[in-house]
């Protein structure tokens, strides 16, 4: 695991037309790369990339209408637009095939990005990635349209309000909340706006069996709020040839926050094995 003496460097890289902005925790070894959800930002995985300093090239990455990222004001297709920026984004600046590792909207543009960028990546490692969830009725998702909503209507607020509404909303502690409304403040309103058209996705028929990378795939119990319904989780693997899926039925959408040790010694694994 990683020593305590590495320090995150704030970066820039203009990718796609988009002023990426990025967080490079450790300089050496093979590039691992990691991609939040949508409403979130490199944030997220300062904990989790700080256990890997020591022995990878750690890079945090705010998504396009992110964090300290360009926010366009349209253009949110997780294809054609988030996967276009990573897959730019290796191109300048890695020198080896990386690993990426992504949770929900991150994960679900991991995919695209192992295709467009095959001799850029490594492996990839997708947690709950939200592939299916244009198919579904807003009635039966596990997070309906209504909380992005709920977010959009708090973003309008200001800080102290919308800390909490966020708890209202979504019965996260104080800690939690102020993340979460920090996050919603510099997230551009297009990314929600664009998300509810339900035409930002993509067909996982047309894309994942492309991938030539090994595959890691984390599943959250979907009655603890995890993306991918039960029926659905055969014909995931099926789409992907090298595909390992680990399925945890004690935790929701994030399993790197609500189980990080598990989260943490499980990608440690996968990673080794993959060299």
């Amino acid at each position: 695991m990683a020593s305590t003496n590495h320090e995150s460097v704030g970066k820039f890289s203009m990718v796609n037309g988009i002023n990426i902005h990025y967080n490079e925790l450790s300089s050496n070894g093979t590039p691992l790369i990691f991609l939040h959800g949508v409403t979130s930002s490199s944030r997220t995985w300062e904990a989790v990339a700080k256990e890997f300093t020591d022995n990878y090239r750690v890079l945090t990455v705010d998504l396009r209408g992110h964090g300290k990222s360009e926010n366009p004001g349209m253009g949110y297709s997780w294809e054609d637009d988030y996967a276009e920026d990573i897959a730019q984004f290796l191109n300048e600046n890695t020198e080896e095939p990386a690993y990426l590792v992504g949770h929900s909207l991150g994960a679900s543009v991991c995919g695209p990005v192992a295709v467009k960028s095959a001799n850029r990546v490594k492996a990839i490692v997708m947690e709950d990635p939200p592939v299916f969830v244009h198919e579904k009725a807003p009635e039966s998702l596990s997070i309906p349209p209504t909380h992005f909503l709920n977010m959009l209507a708090a973003k309008e607020l200001g800080f102290d309000a919308r800390v909490l509404a966020i708890m209202k909303y979504t019965e996260c502690d104080y800690e939690a909340a102020v993340l979460r409304a920090q996050n919603i403040e510099d997230m551009d309103k297009a990314v929600l706006v664009e998300l509810l058209t339900g035409k930002t996705g993509y067909d996982p028929e047309v894309i994942f069996p492309k991938i030539s990378c090994p595959a890691l795939i984390y599943l959250g119990n979907p009655e603890l709020g995890g993306v991918v319904d039960f029926e659905d989780r055969e014909r995931l693997q099926a789409l992907i040839g090298q595909v390992t899926v680990i399925e945890r039925d004690s935790v929701g959408h994030s399993i790197h926050s609500e189980d990080f040790q598990f989260f943490v010694s499980s990608l440690e694994e996968f990673l080794k094995s993959n060299e």
